[in-house]
Order: structure tokens, then sequence, then C-alpha cells
């Protein structure tokens, strides 16, 4: 049986230790020490070394990921696409839109107007523009709300629309052209009371349908009543008739001192 532990100095082959000669190569064993065998040795060394080398890459590839982890520029990292489904979710619904809505702060000028014309018992939902209103002569202002033109004389405590809205645009154009005309306007006042004028115009029940044909001049930025007219029916052939009940005249004034206000609060809110 050949020994496992002793090998030909010369070309390392495994030799019995009775052997004088290498049975491969031939070489003289005589006189000579087989060299031992390490290879046991060698092959701890190359494990050990093994070992050493994988636990250094385990160290460094911790350490790596621990820096993408902990100290990285997370930014890099580009998170996975949404799915349809997690898009879907995303979106808000309509209860947290109207929540939005809800959410956003009152236009202070608009709802002086608001709750100006339910002191007046003019209960609106919304006021799209507003003339203002000034403690002067006329005390009164003009508001689209709900899709209507209002006026209101707050001096008379009176309110009415005007049926034929296209006229405050009109007014407003002579107004900026710093042109003297006139206009007709149709009020339509709301639980007015028979007076002077009651047989001008057109009633529906406690409603008074009051067509005007308004004439002004300017005085400075200010429009002057220069000639009111009115006449018989809702649409009358000829405006000819003089207006008698005062209130009816300050109704005309209330139009002439904020048509313009108005159309300006309008035109700059997109609405006119």
């Amino acid at each position: 049986m050949i020994s496992m532990n002793r090998f030909c100095p010369k070309c390392g082959s495994p030799v019995d230790s009775g052997k004088k000669f290498c049975p491969k190569c031939g070489a003289p064993l005589q006189g000579q020490e087989a060299r031992p065998s390490n290879e046991g040795n060698e092959t701890a060394g190359q494990q050990k070394w093994i070992l050493c080398a994988a636990a250094a890459i385990i160290l460094l590839g911790g350490g790596f990921l621990g820096y993408q982890h902990f100290g990285g520029d997370k930014q890099s990292v580009s998170p996975p696409a949404a799915t349809s489904s997690a898009a879907a979710q995303s979106k808000p619904d309509a209860s947290s839109k109207q929540g939005e809505a809800d959410a956003q702060p009152v236009d202070q000028h608009l709802q002086k107007a608001k709750d100006q014309m339910k002191r007046m018992g003019i209960d609106v939902a919304k006021v799209t523009a507003y003339s203002g209103y000034v403690e002067d002569y006329d005390k009164g202002f003009m508001a689209l709300a709900d899709g209507k033109l209002w006026i209101v004389d707050m001096k008379n405590h009176r309110a009415a629309t005007i049926e034929n809205p296209e006229c405050l645009k009109k007014f407003h154009d002579y107004f900026k052209k710093a042109q003297a005309n006139s206009i007709i306007v149709k009020f339509n006042i709301l639980n007015d009371t028979p007076g002077e004028d009651q047989g001008m115009g057109e009633w529906n029940g406690n409603d008074h349908y009051l067509p005007m044909f308004i004439s002004w001049k300017l005085d400075g930025k200010n429009t002057v009543d220069s000639g009111l007219f009115t006449g018989k029916g809702k649409n009358p052939g000829h405006y000819h008739a003089y207006l008698y009940e005062q209130k009816n005249v300050d109704l005309a004034h209330v139009f002439l001192a904020k048509a313009n206000q108005l159309a300006s609060d309008a035109e700059r809110r997109g609405v006119i």
C-alpha cells in the first residue's frame, strides 16, 4: 500500500517509504528524504484565504447597501410606476372636490352684496358682480346675482330686476367713450304699490313692469339725469310720458350712479 504522506522530491509522485527509486520518474530516493505531504496544510490555507475573502466581500457589500439605504441620494432611486388602479384611486372624488370648493376664501365684496340683498328680503344663492354701495344721495346698489341683473333702492326700500340686461354693457360703452346719450331700461319692480305712475308700463300682480327712457349728460365723471320718460304697456311705441312718482325717479338715479361701477366689476371678473 502506498503511503500518502511521502512524495518523490523530484516529481512529487507518492512513493512507498521502502522504495529506493521513484516508481514514476525513476529518481533515486536513497539518502534523500521524501518530503512530507503539506496538501492538508495547503488546503486548510486555501480554505482560510477563501473564508477571509468571502468575509471581506460580505462586509463591503453590506456597507454599500447600508450607504444606499441610510446615506445615499434617495432621489436617484426612481419609484415604481403607478398602476392604472393605483392612479385611479389617487384621483379625488366629487366629495373631495366639493370640500376644496367649500374651503375657498369668501369674496367679501360679493358677500356684502348678498348680505344687503338679504336684508331687503331678496335671498340669492350666488352673486357674481357688485357695484359697491356708498352712502350718498341714491343709497342704492346694483348686482348680478343668480343670472339676473338687480337694482336696489335702499332709500325707498325697493328692489327690481332689469329685464333687458344688455343695456348694462351698452351704458358702460357709452360711459367709457365719455358720451352723453340715452338708453331704454326695463325695470320689473317687485311688490310695488300703485301711485301716480300706475297707468304706465304693465302690472303683473304686485310687480310693476315699468320701462324707462333715460337720458343723461356728464358732469366730470358723474352721469346726471337730463330727462326721464316712460310709456304705456310692456313695450311702448313712444316714450313721451313723464314720471310723477319720486320713487321711480330715484330708481332711475340709482341706475345712473351705479351701472358703470357694476359693469366695471363684471368686466374685471369676466362675467360680462
